[in-house]
């Protein structure tokens, strides 16, 4: 008996996972809160229920690292202070603040 419910729990865990995997590919991003929004879609919101997320769902490790933004981040770059991964808009303004002179960042 043990055996099986070793079984489906784990079948429950990459059953949450694959779950999971599509709401971050096909869910929205929300600026306002900086989390993933079902976007009324009710495949989406179904799975947000059964993960039992909020709408949006905050996501932290998906948003942009500058102070206050709440922007998906999409780019990584070197600054003087570290790396940091921010939105495209961030990234742009760290690109020209690092790299006056256009030089490419590595």
């Amino acid at each position: 008996m043990d055996k099986q419910i070793e079984e489906v729990l784990d079948r429950n865990a990459k059953l949450q996972n694959a779950l999971e995997g599509m709401c971050f590919q096909f869910a929205g991003w929300d600026d306002k809160y900086g989390g993933y929004t079902t976007m009324g879609l009710s495949a989406l919101e179904e799975a947000f229920d059964v993960l039992g997320w909020n709408d949006p769902h905050v996501y932290l490790a998906a948003t942009c690292q500058w102070p206050n933004c709440k922007k998906q981040r999409t780019s990584g770059i070197p600054t003087s202070n570290g790396y940091m991964l921010v939105c495209g808009e961030h990234f742009r303004a760290l690109d020209l603040k690092e790299n006056p002179n256009g030089k490419e960042c590595v």
